[in-house]
């Protein structure tokens, strides 16, 4: 099989001839997009042989205007503070009801320690005035950007386009403590915002689907509400009673859909079979998580395609045995009847990939090929 031909077996709940292998956050086309695009030529043997070796997701996104109004809403932006270490940008957004900001921080030397000093929710009169903003759904190009990635991608995978969230909206106007705070505090006000947003991104979605994205559609933001952050109760009903229509709708158009969720989901897994998840990921394993493979297998069946488990400081830092014996046992555990793709549970986050990091990576593809194997 091709690399195409084995994850579209999947997603068809079928079983392919060995388990694929997908390297988060690596893309061997140098996409900007993509985590691993902005790290130096250390990663470029990582990239060829995720290339030659693996099953790809190739990642396509698209505008999504503000908050997923296409409309045309006057924002500006603006240093307020710099030093040797730190710039701090401040975002304003000009509303009907007055103005509301936010704060950027970012490092001067890594790109990645990016933080929020400030988000535009603070008050009840800043959520007013963000709800006077006008909503003209938003119809970015699609067609386009889709075409070049199924034409970099060919056999070697599948394009993944991705969506957004209502709760990763409510995070971003809110951030974790307000959002945290609010949905105790002004409980209406966030279930009426959650509901408002999640029909925006219904909208958007169907827009997508319209214009042909796919075959597979992913989106994050689930995380967020996971136990221990909000109750099993508040994860019903901040994910998956607004979050269920989208995977409706995606499936109307035979298309399949992807979460990305961290944390300890555990005692929420059965919402992922409820709301109607294909692909769940990265199920990660203790101590970041609060799974263990088999027992994620056993409980969802055939209902949910598991992808990940394997701790990404293992592929960095075991030993080539430890890191081969757990392929092995993974593959032992979810492996039965398909629906089972390996994947660190983490993209590669440092600014150099050393030589037993690059290791890592090639005994883990290399297990992964020899005991994956159905056929």
């Amino acid at each position: 099989m091709t690399s195409r031909e084995r994850l579209l077996a999947l997603l068809r709940r079928e079983v392919p001839d060995t388990v694929p292998i997908f390297i988060r956050g690596v893309s061997p086309f140098g996409d900007k997009m993509n985590w691993m695009g902005r790290f130096d030529e250390s990663y470029e043997r990582l990239r060829r042989l995720v290339f030659d070796e693996t099953d790809i997701f190739h990642a396509v996104g698209f505008d999504s205007g503000f908050f997923l109004s296409g409309a045309d809403i006057p924002i500006e932006q603006a240093v307020i503070r710099e030093d040797e270490d730190w710039r701090d940008t401040q975002t304003t957004v000009r509303t009907p009801e007055g103005p509301i900001s936010s704060v950027t921080r970012r490092s001067r030397h890594n790109l990645y320690e990016v933080m929020e000093v400030k988000f535009y929710v603070e008050s009840e009169a800043d959520l007013e005035r963000f709800l006077s903003l006008p909503y003209k759904p938003a119809q970015p190009q699609v067609k386009g950007p889709l075409a070049q990635r199924q034409a970099e991608i060919g056999e070697r995978g599948l394009v993944v386009a991705g969506i957004p969230s209502a709760l990763m909206y409510c995070h971003e106007l809110l951030g974790s403590e307000g959002l945290g705070l609010w949905s105790v505090l002004h409980r209406e006000r966030i279930e009426a915002l959650v509901d408002m947003l999640a029909a925006r991104v219904l909208d958007y979605v169907e827009y997508l689907l319209e214009e042909g994205a796919g075959p597979v559609l992913s989106y994050g933001g689930p995380e967020l509400a996971v136990p221990p952050l909000m109750s099993p109760a508040d994860f019903h009903r901040f994910v998956t009673i607004p979050d269920k229509p989208i995977h409706d709708l995606v499936h109307s158009y035979g298309r399949h859909t992807w979460v990305h969720c961290h944390g300890k989901i555990g005692t929420v897994l059965e919402d992922f079979l409820e709301m109607g998840v294909d692909v769940l990921e990265p199920v990660e394993a203790p101590p970041g998580g609060d799974v263990e493979l088999a027992d994620v297998k056993r409980r969802v069946g055939e209902g949910i395609i598991l992808m990940g488990n394997m701790p990404y400081e293992a592929i960095i830092s075991w030993p080539p045995e430890r890191i081969e014996a757990k392929v092995k046992a993974d593959c032992e555990a979810a492996m039965a009847g398909g629906g089972y793709i390996m994947m660190p549970a983490a993209s590669p986050f440092e600014s150099v990939l050393s030589d037993e990091g690059f290791e890592g990576y090639r005994t883990y593809i290399a297990a992964g090929r020899k005991y994956g194997r159905y056929r």
